[in-house]
């Protein structure tokens, strides 16, 4: 179960692109580490449909629930859920997806998501509640892929910055839906809370050309508008995934961090001939540090004494090279730090 309304959080855990065929030892890992709440981003299962009956989302779910690793991990910690495309039966699907009510359908199901978020057709966005007063977490799902706009094709396949879409000068295209707007400024405008986390499925802040906000600038500037009449208030953090790779991005005081992936990281070099982050990495003046390419996770630590928030990008799994110290004793680099960024509650 969640944790009670009341209870102090100081630790959670987002993730994504999970696939339902491969091993997945990082529930191991969370079982150590032991999160008060574990959050999935999307792509929790790979299930592209290929006609109305959508057989292949029905048997991604049915494997995940078989999967002995999950049925640990989900029976012995507190799990929410959001979707992304893949578990939206269609890779880069958008409002066009002919498949998006069958996959919330079977979302809401599996998650056994409250009845409360259920009575929306929009989408699947959720929000959550945690903590006493002063010392509260506000964790707010958003659903990307509902009713987002299709994204501008790019006219230079794989240039920097341009490799698969490039921004839109429609005016009238979109991420969210109208009613899902209203519904996100009132939870920020009327919720009390000292740290925000809001969930994208995509990158929010990225200067990438794959899929993200800037897609549609119109949309990332309301979202970045919005945002920062909170940022002097509460913590606010960012967390999406998608991209295969880690990442922390810093705009104008706004923190994002991209966890991804669960099982299957892109490794440097698998698209072209580079060996090194300097060569294999976009370019991206919002990004800290390099891209991560092992699979991981990333966690949010809250020290409500000192009221400092630490963010960090952790391996997912051990590596074998690293299970014997050398004294003779096993160790592991599980829930190891790769990269990690301070800041505070105002």
């Amino acid at each position: 179960p969640l944790p009670d309304s009341n209870q102090r959080l100081t630790s959670i855990v987002f993730g994504s692109c999970s696939s339902q065929h491969m091993p997945q030892p990082y529930w191991d890992t969370l079982v150590k580490y032991n999160p008060d709440v574990v959050v999935l981003t999307g792509d929790n299962v790979y299930g592209d449909c290929t006609n109305s009956s959508c057989i292949e989302l029905h048997q991604a779910y049915h494997d995940l629930a078989s999967h002995a690793s999950f049925r640990g991990g989900q029976s012995l910690l507190p799990v929410v859920a959001t979707l992304d495309d893949h578990d939206y039966g269609q890779g880069d699907c958008h409002e066009g997806n002919p498949y998006k009510d069958t996959a919330k359908a079977l979302f809401w199901d599996f998650y056994q998501i409250p009845a409360a978020f259920r009575r929306r057709d929009d989408g699947v966005y959720q929000s959550y509640l945690w903590g006493p007063p002063n010392q509260r977490v506000q964790l707010i799902l958003l659903d990307t892929r509902y009713s987002r706009s299709p994204f501008e094709p790019t006219d230079e396949r794989h240039a920097p910055n341009k490799e698969a879409y490039i921004p839109t000068t429609n005016s009238s295209a979109r991420i969210l839906s109208p009613a899902q707007w209203k519904w996100l400024e009132n939870e920020l405008s009327s919720v009390s809370a000292q740290v925000r986390v809001i969930i994208s499925s995509f990158q929010v802040l990225s200067n990438t050309g794959f899929e993200c906000w800037r897609m549609i600038p119109s949309e990332l500037d309301r979202m970045e508008t919005l945002l920062r009449q909170y940022k002097d208030k509460s913590a606010v953090l960012l967390v999406s995934g998608d991209r295969h790779m880690g990442a922390m991005y810093e705009k104008e005081g706004l923190v994002e961090m991209t966890a991804s992936s669960w099982t299957h990281t892109i490794p440097l070099g698998t698209f072209s001939d580079c060996d090194s982050p300097e060569a294999c990495d976009e370019t991206d003046p919002h990004r800290m540090g390099d891209m991560v390419r092992v699979n991981n996770f990333g966690s949010l630590e809250i020290d409500w004494e000192s009221k400092q928030i630490r963010v960090a990008l952790r391996r997912a799994e051990g590596t074998a090279a690293y299970r014997y110290h050398e004294t003779g004793d096993q160790k592991t680099d599980a829930a190891m730090v790769v990269q990690q960024h301070s800041f505070y509650i105002p």
